[in-house]
């Protein structure tokens, strides 16, 4: 059985659970090829497990579709979608792999966006089908006690939300504590940035400090972070992903217009003099939010 693979990972389902377990190996499978071999092997193994990824994830997806019919899940739209949007991207990262010629960097990037975005929705969406909740039933909606001073403050709080949420998915934190600290600068931090946009209109970027990441790429890929490399960075951007669209189904779900735009990683040296910046201390270590609202 794959180290990836965890048993709270279950759904109920063995069909289900037996198709996630093959995809979680064949990801494992992945990881260790990067690793090992020559470059020609690497290369050719890479390709076919990819392939075999790719294809499987579109079997998988459909007959999971077909069991929520089949027991009338009331989020099969939401959950449909989520699969939808992962098959787009798998293919525009089949795109570039195909251009880069399957180069390491271009399957690490690949690798990286693949084990984030697999233990997120297994852990996470795909617990909620058996219980027949919704995706977005995941919030506590309670904010850090004696902090937040004025209305505004409520968006900081949905990252709070949206950061002990996935701690508690992905990390398998059943406390998933987040609490607000001090801010204090760290040039050696990893910059991620979004933008927001619609009626919350904010330029947003999130701040890893190099002990966070090598923390989050650890549990992950059960891997140590020897460098900052492709794979490094294509999880931290689906981390930030993750965290900001959580934020913006929060302030959809209260009535306003929000979207969020592809991550960008941008230079460790980029000023944040205009931002108002926000220091969590995790179970995972610090994550850094700077808000520059419009």
């Amino acid at each position: 059985m794959t180290m990836l693979w965890k048993d709270n990972y279950k759904t109920g389902n063995d069909t289900v659970d037996q198709q996630h377990m093959e995809l979680f190996e064949a990801t494992e499978h992945l990881l260790k090829t990067i690793l090992y071999g020559d470059s020609k092997a690497k290369k050719e193994e890479c390709i076919k497990t990819i392939q075999t990824l790719k294809n499987y994830s579109i079997e998988h997806f459909s007959a999971e579709e077909d069991y929520m019919k089949s027991i009338k899940y009331k989020d099969l739209h939401s959950h449909k979608k989520l699969h939808e949007t992962f098959i787009d991207s798998v293919l525009e990262a089949e795109k570039k792999m195909i251009k880069a010629d399957y180069d390491i960097p271009s399957v690490k990037e690949f690798t990286g966006f693949l084990t984030a975005w697999l233990t997120y929705h297994v852990a996470g969406a795909d617990q909620k089908i058996n219980t027949n909740e919704k995706i977005s039933d995941c919030f506590k909606n309670e904010q850090l006690s004696g902090y937040f001073e004025n209305d505004d403050d409520r968006y900081i709080d949905y990252f709070a939300q949206s950061i002990r949420n996935l701690l508690t998915t992905m990390f398998d934190q059943t406390d998933g504590n987040v609490n607000y600290v001090s801010y204090v600068p760290d040039k050696t931090s990893l910059l991620v940035s979004v933008n927001m946009e619609g009626d919350f209109n904010s330029e947003v970027i999130l701040a890893f400090p190099r002990k966070t990441v090598s923390s989050f790429v650890k549990a992950l890929t059960l891997m140590e972070l020897d460098e900052v490399d492709e794979m490094t960075y294509s999880v931290l951007s689906e981390i930030t992903n993750i965290v900001c669209g959580n934020v913006a189904s929060l302030i959809s779900s209260k009535g306003m217009a929000c979207d969020i735009k592809t991550p960008q990683l941008i230079p460790e040296t980029y000023q944040m003099n205009d931002y108002d910046i926000f220091c969590f201390e995790t179970n995972k270590g610090q994550i850094n939010v700077a808000l520059n609202i419009a």
